[in-house]
């Protein structure tokens, strides 16, 4: 745990993303060496020349492609994460009072990018980093007019609903935690929006959205919650 312009910080961004990158980069490459191996070993007794030769390029092809499919897969993830740290780096400008969670695991293997809680409430940010023009129509984000294949607002609702869970169970009245669908790229082509119960931004205008707001919540109702979410810290 840091400070720094008062603001609490809980936690480094991006850690998840780029472990899961990395699992799920090598895991499966590993898996289909073993399997190679396995098949070239049991062939390679019982062939001779040409054949033998052919069998071992053909398993060096398809382990090539694999580990590029894979490798292009962990790319994303670190850029991912790469966004998340900028979000993160941008969140160290809050002002006393406010306390941000990085990486907060909420299930298995779901994590909030960002907890943050302050005088103002509790929001669960979802940081995306992406190159494309970024709109809402219709209540759907759509990257240079296409629909992306995981719907981001989706993860953000989701993200936000399992956060207020959390603390329903450990406090005897748990704030609503408000999602935000954050841009880290600021690729997304409209001021601050509204889809639903989500808030849609770039991420510099990240803080003043945040704060912009009217307080609402006590000091000892912060101090509460903030215990709640410290809970992790401490499994």
């Amino acid at each position: 745990m840091n400070t720094r312009k008062g603001v609490i910080i809980h936690g480094e961004p991006g850690d998840s993303a780029r472990a899961e990158g990395i699992i799920r980069a090598i895991a499966p490459t590993m898996l289909v060496l073993f399997i190679l191996g396995i098949c070239v070993g049991a062939t390679l007794p019982t062939v001779k020349g040409v054949v033998g030769a052919v069998a071992i390029a053909v398993s060096l092809v398809v382990l090539s492609f694999v580990a590029r499919r894979n490798l292009q897969g962990l790319s994303s993830w670190f850029k991912g994460a790469h966004g998340e740290e900028l979000t993160g780096f941008v969140l160290r400008g809050l002002p006393a009072g406010w306390h941000v969670f990085h990486d907060y695991p909420l299930a298995y293997r779901v994590y909030a990018d960002h907890i943050v809680a302050g005088p103002i409430g509790v929001f669960a940010i979802e940081t995306k980093y992406w190159s494309g023009r970024v709109t809402l129509d219709g209540g759907k984000i759509l990257v240079n007019g296409r629909e992306p294949s995981r719907p981001p607002l989706v993860q953000a609702v989701r993200q936000a609903a399992l956060t207020e869970s959390l603390l329903a169970r450990r406090l005897p009245q748990a704030p609503a935690c408000t999602p935000i669908l954050c841009f880290a790229s600021d690729t997304f082509a409209a001021p601050p929006s509204k889809a639903g119960e989500t808030l849609i931004c770039n991420v510099s205008e990240l803080n003043a959205l945040l704060t912009g707001g009217e307080g609402h919540l006590t000091e000892d109702e912060l101090e509460r919650i903030v215990k709640s979410l410290e809970q992790k810290e401490e499994a």
